[in-house]
Parts: C-alpha cells; sequence; structure tokens
C-alpha cells in the first residue's frame, strides 16, 4: 500500500474532529479545509468522498482494538471473554461518532464500497481470532470467522440505536451473542432467542440508512 498523502492524512484527521458535530457530511471536510487553511479544492483529496472518512476511522480503531486484543489475550483468560471485551471495546472507540453511524453504515453499504468494508471486517476478525490464537482448520476457520463476522454486524445494528450510559445495553447484547455462539453446537445458534430482536433492529436501522444516503459531497 503506498503512503498516504500528507495533505491528505491532515484532511482526514482534522475532519474526523468534525464528525460529532456535523457527521459524516461534507461540512465536517469544509471545515477541516477551513481550519488547515486549504483551499476548497482540497476536497478533491477525497477522491472516493465520505466513504474515505470512514474507513480512515475504521483503520485506527481497528487498529488500537487488535493492540487491545492482544494485551489482554495474555491475562490468563477464556478466548470467549477476550472476544467480548474486544468487541465492547471497537464500539467504545466509536462511540463519538454514534449518533451519525446509520449515515456511516448507508455508505458502506453502497455497491462500490460493500466489497472493501466486507475485507475490512474479516480482516478485523481474523486478528481478533489470532490473538486468542485460535488453531481453527478446515471449515470451521471458515464458520468461526463467518460467525463473528455476523456478531458483529448484529452488534453494531442494536448498537445504533443503543441510548444507555456508556453503551451498557449493547455490552450485554454482545456478551450474550458471544455466549451463545461459544455454547452452540453450530454458527446456527447464534440467532435463538434473540433473532426477532435483531430483525427489528435491521429493518429500523435499514429504514435509517435509506434516508441518510447521499451521494458525493
Amino acid at each position: 500500500m503506498k503512503p498516504m498523502h500528507p495533505k491528505k492524512l491532515q484532511l482526514l484527521q482534522k475532519s474526523l474532529e468534525y464528525v460529532p458535530a456535523y457527521g459524516f457530511t461534507s461540512g465536517a471536510v469544509k471545515k477541516a479545509v477551513e481550519d488547515l487553511g486549504l483551499s476548497q479544492a482540497a476536497k478533491g483529496l477525497l477522491e472516493r468522498g465520505l466513504i474515505e472518512l470512514i474507513e480512515f476511522h475504521h483503520t485506527d480503531a481497528d487498529k488500537e482494538a487488535a493492540i487491545y486484543a492482544h494485551q489482554i489475550a495474555n491475562e490468563d483468560l477464556e478466548s470467549k471473554d477476550v472476544i467480548i471485551a474486544v468487541l465492547q471495546k471497537r464500539f467504545q472507540l466509536s462511540g463519538p461518532f454514534q449518533p451519525h453511524w446509520s449515515r456511516a453504515m448507508a455508505l458502506e453499504h453502497l455497491p462500490q464500497n460493500w466489497p472493501d468494508a466486507t475485507k475490512r471486517l474479516f480482516y478485523f476478525i481474523g486478528e481478533l481470532l489470532h490473538a486468542t490464537k485460535d488453531k481453527s482448520t478446515n471449515g470451521s476457520w471458515y464458520t468461526k470467522r463467518f460467525a463473528l463476522a455476523s456478531v458483529y454486524r448484529a452488534s453494531e445494528l442494536y448498537w445504533v440505536s443503543d441510548s444507555s450510559d456508556s453503551q451498557k445495553m449493547t455490552n450485554s447484547f454482545i456478551a450474550e451473542l458471544v455466549n451463545s455462539w461459544n455454547k452452540a453446537d453450530s454458527a446456527l445458534g447464534l440467532w435463538d432467542a434473540k433473532a426477532s430482536e435483531i430483525c427489528s433492529l435491521g429493518f429500523r436501522t435499514a429504514e435509517s440508512l435509506f434516508r441518510s444516503v447521499r451521494s458525493g459531497f
């Protein structure tokens, strides 16, 4: 991967500072451009649009969560407890952007962005399992990753609507899902008692996603 242009890196970093106030919108980028003393043409540094701002946050947050995973994996915890703690940590890292996350998800789910979003998620799940010294082989290597990717996406849907203090409801939801998966005979065990709740959240979030999608700047 070629190094990022210094001005683009500055623009992304500064734009993220404005996301809590402006959301993942051109307004956040415009404020960053003004702060950095750049011309409005600098917005063109984000060649693929606002999705680059979302991906930039994901890259940083995934890296920090992966480091955390390796740290706590050395604390004599069960693998499932490491997974729970790291997933909880990962959503905490996105906490400042939660009010605007529906738009982020909408942009990620556009056809041109979905492949990279999926690749990013599976890379993160792989790093998480690597930290737990997972030794899965054959088909179980794939099913475990698909199952945990499903846990992540279901938790994300739940988190978007979570208004509890310090995401306590999301933390409980993640713990229930991971414990359910850990005890299940197959990955399908994830969706036992939580299936209807996840579907309901999914429909409400999808509604929000389609309302929030806007192309470009």
